[in-house]
């Protein structure tokens, strides 16, 4: 029985020492101050050992300092913003020209894909349609001609006659379009969200994620703060509220069974103390300690 009680021991203490050496030895990294804070699943590369981050999930910093996240079939992009919590990210075009990247994004091989998607579709006019009210794409335009980008069906109906279609495309925007766009230049952030690793309920609940081992991909949860009270105090609480009503219900009992009795007060004190003397005993008291 005591060497099982020391491997199990054993066996506890190394898991432990894994998840909290994983933490300790992957500080928090960024690229340049007021750049998002990096730390796992994702990781710096040169800057956090291969350990720190899952798989696909390696980030780097560009020549200007940028914190930058390479999509598969779509290049390099400019990391804006991470959520740990809601495992979301933020991204955008490091040559402030993302309509442009819009138009050979794919996700298909991606890790992540878009929160919300909005359609839009593009024209290339030759004439000025600002009168309109319709927003041009500057990177994409020039003085002899302006490229739009709607979702709103009536514009597309109005600029298929009288422009060059270029392509319709389902766009992983910020926040989802509630009424039809006349046009927009598509420069907010692009949206996207991951589900592998599953790090989010962990992170909500202020705890840390990393691996749970050296040797496999499965992970581990530290540091998050439990809450609500202990199983032991629970049951604690309901032994307390529901023992004073059991006696009480004890004494009513006994009340009532010596109504017919000369003797009330002496049968009635009789049967009390045998009600205390049952919840004083050994087996009573080992279950009023509760669940060990």
């Amino acid at each position: 029985m005591a060497t099982q009680n020391t491997v199990t021991l054993f066996l506890f203490s190394s898991f432990l020492f894994t998840v909290i050496t994983s933490t300790q030895t992957c500080p928090n990294a960024a690229c340049r101050r007021g750049d998002p804070v990096i730390r796992f699943p994702f990781r710096l590369e040169n800057l956090q050992t291969n350990s720190c981050g899952y798989p696909g999930f390696t980030l780097s910093c560009d020549r200007e300092k940028q914190t930058v996240v390479n999509l598969p079939m779509s290049g390099p992009f400019t990391l804006q913003g991470i959520d740990y919590g809601t495992q979301e990210i933020w991204i955008n075009d490091p040559n402030d020209c993302l309509p442009a990247r819009l138009l050979s994004l794919n996700l298909t091989d991606s890790l992540f894909t878009g929160v919300y998607y909005q359609d839009f579709t593009f024209f290339n006019c030759s004439s000025d349609y600002t009168m309109y009210r319709l927003n041009p794409i500057a990177c994409l335009s020039s003085s002899s001609n302006m490229v739009f980008a709607t979702s709103a069906f009536r514009v597309v109906k109005f600029l298929s006659s009288r422009c060059n279609f270029i392509t319709r495309i389902a766009v992983p925007v910020e926040l989802p379009f509630y009424e039809q766009v006349l046009s927009s230049d598509l420069s907010s952030d692009l949206r996207l969200a991951y589900v592998v690793p599953g790090c989010g309920r962990c992170e909500s609940r202020g705890g840390r994620c990393g691996f749970k081992n050296n040797s496999s991909l499965e992970i581990a949860c530290t540091n998050a703060p439990r809450h609500g009270l202990p199983r032991s105090a629970r049951y604690a609480i309901t032994i307390g509220a529901g023992v004073p009503t059991l006696l009480f219900a004890v004494g009513l009992v006994c009340v009532s069974s010596a109504a017919g009795s000369r003797s009330l007060a002496r049968d009635a004190i009789a049967c009390r103390n045998s009600a205390l003397q049952l919840f004083h005993s050994p087996h009573s008291l080992r279950a009023l300690t509760g669940p060990q």
